[in-house]
C-alpha cells in the first residue's frame, strides 16, 4: 500500500519549479509519451504552456508556464484524468505508462477499484490511490526504468515464436508468408513479447529476417545467421499500441495469454486472430496437458478479440461454436469469418548440393529406384502416423517395395514412441527415412521426388501438407472429413476413413501399383487452380484487418473528448506530488531488486530445473528435439548461468 505523505513530510512551497527526481526521469519520459493520448497536453521544455497539461497544473502550483511539470505533477494530472474518464482504454494506457508492464484483466480491475475509492477532488489522494493499485504490477517489471514507444493507429503483428525461432511448420508458414507480403507495401509494426512475458518489443536483427525474408534467411549457414545479430537497444523498449490492430496469427504462449487477453478486452486496441483449429480442446485426447492448458488460456484472448478468420470453413465452424458458448457470459465474442489458406508449395531457395547428397544417401543407394512415399507432419498421435506404419509393414510383407520418408518433429515422448514403432520395420529392411529439423529446400525437393504423399490426420484446421503436395501436382492420400475433405474436393486426392487402418493400407497399395489411377490423380492435381499466398494475404487483410480498423475509427470518434478533471479542493505543492511518486517508485525498485536476488540464489536456481524441463517439453512439441535442446540451453545460460 502507498501512503500519502503527511504534512510533516511535505516541503514548503516556494513557488519555484521543483527539480526532477533522478529516480523518476525514465518514468517521466513514459508519462510524457502517453499524456497526449489521454487528452493531457504536455509542453516541451522551455516552451510556453501550462505546467500540468492542457487544463492547467495538476497540483495548482507545479511550475510556471516557461517550465514543464515535474514527474509528480504530470503523474497526478494523468491520475485525475483517468479517474474522471473511467474509460478502460485510458486506464490500461496509464497502467502501462507508469509500470512498463501490460496488465491482466484482473490487475486492470484492481487498479480501477483502487482509483474509485478516492475522492476526485483530492489530487494527492487520487494519485496515491492509483499508485497503490499499480504497486503489484510494477513489481512484475523486469526493468522499471524501461523506455516505451507508443504506436498509434498501427497494424501490429505479434510474431513472438516465428520471430525468435527457426521452427517453420504450419502456423509459422502462415505468419511468414502473410507478413512478408503485407510488409512489402504496408506499414507494419513487427513485435514479440519480451522474455518475461510482461510487454511487447519490436523484432530486431535476424528476428525480422525470419518473418519477412524467410526464404533467404533459411538458406543461410549457422555462421551467416549469427552475423545478422541485434543492433542497438531496440529490445529494451516496450512497444505500446494505441487504437491499433494487433494481429495474432500464432497461438499465444502460456505466459502471455493473460496480458494479451487484457489487451483485447480493455486496451482500446482491436485484436484480430487467425483461427487455425481448436484441436487442443476438441481432440484433447491427442494432446499433452501443457498444450491443452495453453490453448484454453488462449481462448480467453479469443473471446475478447474483435475478429477471427478461420483458415478453412471447418476451422471457422469451430471458432463460431466457441463464440456461441461465450455469449452465455454476456459477451458478444468476435465476428468469425473464413479465409481459406493458400495452396502453394513452400517458399524456399534450392537445397545446397551437400544437403541433397546427404538426404539421398540416408538409406543407401540400393533403394534409389524405388518410389518415394512422403509423409509430412509432426510426429504426434493426431497425425495418425501409426496407420501409415502399419500399412507400410503390410505392404512390405506383400512384396511391394518403396521408400517411406517422414519429415517433421514432435515432443520428446512423442518422438521416442514413434521411433520405437519404426524399429521393427527397419529391422525387416523397410526403407524408412526420418528427417527432423530439415530445411524448406529439402522439403520442397522431397515433394518433387515423391510419387505421392500420405496425410490421414484425424483432426486438422487446414492441412498445409495436402495443399503443398497438390500445388506441386503430387497426388495425396488424405482423410475424408473436415478441412481435408475440403482440400480434396478439387481433385488429385484419394480420400479414406483415417480411422480404418485397412483403408489406409489399401489406398497406399493402389497408388503404388495402379499406374492408371496414379496418372489420373496426378493429372487432376496439375489441372487444379490454386489460391496463392498473394491471394490469401490480400483477402486476409481485407476480411480481418480492415473491419477492425474501421471499428476502431468509429470508437476513436466517440472517445475524442476527455472529461475535465475536477478542480482540487485546495492546491497541492508539486514537491508533495513528486515525493509521493518518488516514494512509490523507490519502494517498487527495492522490491524488484530483492525479488531478483532471491530468484537468483542457488536454491532458486536449483528449483528452476522443473520449469526448464516443462519449457523443453513444450518447445520440443513445436520445434523438434534438436532445436528445443538448443533453445533450452540458451535459457540455461541466460537464467541459470547468468551469461
Amino acid at each position: 500500500m502507498v501512503d500519502a505523505p503527511t504534512e510533516a513530510d511535505r516541503p514548503a512551497s516556494t513557488g519555484r519549479s521543483v527539480p526532477r527526481s533522478a529516480q523518476t526521469v525514465g518514468l517521466e519520459a513514459r508519462l510524457r509519451q502517453i499524456a497526449p493520448h489521454l487528452g493531457v497536453a504536455v509542453e516541451s521544455a522551455g516552451s510556453e504552456g501550462s505546467a500540468g497539461g492542457s487544463r492547467g497544473s495538476a497540483g495548482g502550483s507545479g511550475g510556471s508556464p516557461a517550465h514543464p511539470p515535474a514527474a509528480g505533477g504530470l503523474a497526478a494530472h494523468i491520475a485525475s484524468t483517468v479517474r474522471q474518464s473511467r474509460r478502460d482504454a485510458d486506464l490500461w494506457l496509464a497502467i502501462v505508462g507508469f509500470t512498463a508492464v501490460f496488465p491482466t484483466i484482473d490487475e486492470h480491475a484492481a487498479v480501477r477499484r483502487s482509483l474509485s475509492r478516492s475522492d476526485p477532488a483530492d489530487t494527492l489522494g487520487v494519485l496515491a490511490a492509483l499508485l497503490e493499485g499499480l504497486a503489484p504490477i510494477i513489481r512484475r517489471s523486469p526493468a522499471p526504468e524501461a523506455r516505451i514507444e507508443v504506436v498509434a493507429n498501427a497494424v501490429v503483428i505479434d510474431a513472438t515464436f516465428s520471430g525468435r525461432s527457426d521452427h517453420n511448420t504450419g502456423v509459422q508458414r502462415v505468419l511468414r508468408e502473410t507478413a512478408s507480403r503485407w510488409n512489402a507495401d504496408r506499414e507494419l509494426t513487427l513485435v514479440c513479447w519480451n522474455e518475461e512475458g510482461t510487454a511487447m518489443r519490436r523484432l530486431a536483427g535476424r528476428e525480422v529476417d525470419r518473418v519477412v525474408d524467410w526464404a533467404n534467411y533459411s538458406s543461410l549457414s549457422g555462421a551467416e545467421r549469427v552475423e545478422r545479430a541485434f543492433h542497438g537497444d531496440v529490445r529494451e523498449v516496450v512497444v505500446v499500441p494505441v487504437s491499433s490492430v494487433v494481429v495474432e496469427i500464432e497461438v499465444a504462449q502460456l505466459a502471455t495469454a493473460a496480458p494479451l487477453a487484457a489487451l483485447a478486452a480493455v486496451s482500446g486496441n482491436g485484436v484480430a486472430i487467425v483461427g487455425h483449429d481448436a484441436i487442443p480442446i476438441v481432440s484433447a485426447q491427442s494432446q499433452d496437458p501443457g498444450e491443452i492448458e495453453r490453448f484454453a488460456r488462449f481462448l480467453t484472448v479469443v473471446k475478447h478479440s474483435a475478429r477471427v478468420a478461420g483458415v478453412s470453413a471447418s476451422a471457422a465452424t469451430e471458432y463460431a461454436g466457441f463464440v456461441d458458448a461465450v455469449r452465455a457470459q454476456g459477451l458478444p465474442g468476435p465476428a468469425v469469418t473464413a479465409v481459406p489458406l493458400a495452396m502453394n508449395p513452400p517458399t524456399a531457395l534450392p537445397a545446397r548440393p551437400a544437403v541433397r547428397a546427404a538426404v539421398r544417401s540416408s538409406v543407401g543407394t540400393a533403394t534409389e529406384g524405388w518410389p518415394l512415399v512422403l509423409v509430412v507432419g509432426s510426429q504426434e498421435p493426431r497425425k495418425n502416423h501409426s496407420a501409415i506404419v502399419f500399412a507400410a509393414g503390410q505392404l512390405w510383407e506383400a512384396g511391394i517395395r518403396f521408400r517411406l520418408r517422414f519429415i517433421g518433429g514432435g515432443s520428446g515422448p512423442g518422438i521416442a514412441a514413434f521411433d520405437a514403432e519404426l524399429r521393427p520395420l527397419q529391422k525387416k529392411g523397410v526403407a524408412i527415412e526420418v528427417l527432423r529439423g530439415t530445411s524448406d529446400a529439402v522439403l520442397l525437393d522431397s515433394y518433387r521426388e515423391a510419387r505421392f504423399t500420405v496425410f490421414p490426420s484425424l483432426h486438422e484446421g487446414f492441412g498445409l501438407p495436402v495443399a503443398e503436395s497438390l500445388a506441386l501436382g503430387v497426388p495425396v492420400i488424405t482423410s475424408n472429413h473436415g478441412s481435408l475433405q475440403e482440400a480434396a474436393e478439387g481433385g488429385g486426392c484419394l480420400t479414406v476413413d483415417a480411422r480404418d487402418d485397412e483403408a489406409v493400407r489399401f489406398a497406399m497399395e493402389r497408388l503404388l501399383t495402379d499406374d492408371e489411377l496414379y496418372s489420373r490423380l496426378r493429372a487432376e492435381a496439375e489441372r487444379r487452380s490454386f489460391r496463392t499466398w498473394n491471394d490469401y494475404a490480400a483477402e486476409l487483410w481485407s476480411d480481418l484487418v480492415v473491419p477492425v480498423q474501421q471499428a476502431l475509427g468509429a470508437d476513436a470518434a466517440a472517445a475524442a473528448e476527455h472529461p475535465e478533471p475536477p478542480a482540487p479542493a485546495e492546491p497541492v505543492p508539486s514537491a508533495t506530488l513528486q515525493l509521493a511518486l518518488d516514494t512509490w517508485f523507490q519502494a517498487a525498485r527495492a522490491d524488484i531488486a530483492t525479488a531478483y536476488a532471491k530468484e537468483n540464489s542457488r536454491i532458486s536456481q536449483a528449483k528452476k530445473v522443473v520449469p526448464l524441463a516443462r519449457f523443453f517439453v513444450a518447445r520440443s512439441r513445436e520445434m523438434g528435439v534438436g532445436p528445443a535442446s538448443q533453445a533450452a540451453w540458451k535459457v540455461v545460460r541466460r537464467r541459470l548461468v547468468g551469461s
